[in-house]
């Protein structure tokens, strides 16, 4: 809540202040400023306190560069502005509403300057009242210069996404009353508090809001998914490498081993080969690809009785 030299105000949505993020205060020139998020098609209300206990004050309250209402907050008074009344008859009430981006081109010199568009701001100044004669009034209103569908130009747009408009006319009807009027004598600027106002999630994505907890827990939990993924991906030294090894001893603790003698015959011996490459192709399949044959040789036939020359 931007809070100086007895002014306090607040900017609600269904009844409950926006948050408020990066607030400054400059003492020198008496300014406030913050940043709060804008919710499209919600209507808004400003809530303007004088905290003081015997300073009288009026506000007045600017909607993207254009004058929309003045306000007298008189000691430990809050005032609202949550509408206007563009007739004695009529009212609408102040809306956030999205901007419609258009080529630099189609528009006049002053529609290029959105220097005021996405700011709220109110001065407050201090004074004296001073009371002028009974009359019969139709209450307050003014015409105001907000337009219904604001153009904003798509190269200086500056992330404004939305700005102020005004609700549907409604009807009220004439309040006609004796009541007593007051005459104020500014003694000078008490306080300006700004408000820039931008859809939360480019707030979010400038680093000037913080995420909600829900949704930077699921950020977070991602980031750890994804660190974990790359780091079974990587690939070590010497890791293929040790790998088929381990896989060759580990098909070796699995292969029976027998005593071939050389009396066995050789289909016992393609069969053993057989096992061995079903085992290896389980493990790692590179190592089966490559297959040894193992030439055999005739065996010589001895006959019972027959001499051998070895000389």
């Amino acid at each position: 809540m931007p809070t100086h030299n007895g002014v306090s105000i607040t900017i609600n949505v269904d009844g409950r202040p926006l948050s408020e993020y990066q607030l400054q205060v400059d003492e020198a020139t008496k300014e406030v400023t913050c940043w709060i998020p804008s919710y499209t098609g919600k209507e808004f209300s400003i809530i303007i306190h004088n905290t003081t206990q015997n300073v009288q004050m009026k506000a007045s309250v600017k909607m993207d560069g254009q004058n929309t209402n003045i306000r007298r907050v008189g000691p430990r008074r809050r005032e609202v502005v949550e509408r206007c009344r563009p007739s004695p008859t009529t009212y609408r009430t102040f809306v956030f509403s999205p901007g419609q981006p258009v080529d630099d081109d189609e528009l006049s010199p002053e529609a290029l300057n959105v220097a005021g568009v996405g700011v709220i701001q109110v001065s407050v100044y201090e004074g004296l009242l001073v009371q002028i004669p009974n009359l019969t009034t139709a209450g307050d209103y003014r015409k105001i210069k907000i337009p219904d569908k604001r153009m904003i130009p798509e190269r200086g747009k500056k992330g404004i996404e939305e700005c102020v408009s005004l609700g549907p006319t409604q009807s009220r009807p004439i309040e006609r009353q004796r009541m007593r009027l007051d005459s104020f004598q500014s003694r000078g600027r008490r306080a300006k508090i700004t408000f820039r106002y931008r859809p939360l999630a480019f707030l979010q994505a400038q680093g000037i809001a913080s995420l909600d907890p829900v949704r930077q827990e699921d950020l977070n939990a991602s980031s750890r998914k994804r660190k974990r993924i790359e780091d079974n991906s990587r690939p070590v030294a010497g890791s293929s490498k040790a790998s088929k090894i381990s896989a060759r001893q580990e098909t070796t603790k699995e292969v029976v081993e027998l005593d071939i003698s050389e009396e066995e015959d050789v289909e016992k011996l393609r069969a053993l080969r057989a096992m061995i490459d079903k085992a290896l192709a389980k493990k790692d399949p590179s190592a089966a690809q490559v297959k040894k044959e193992v030439k055999q040789e005739p065996r010589p036939l001895f006959l019972k009785g027959e001499v051998i020359d070895l000389t």
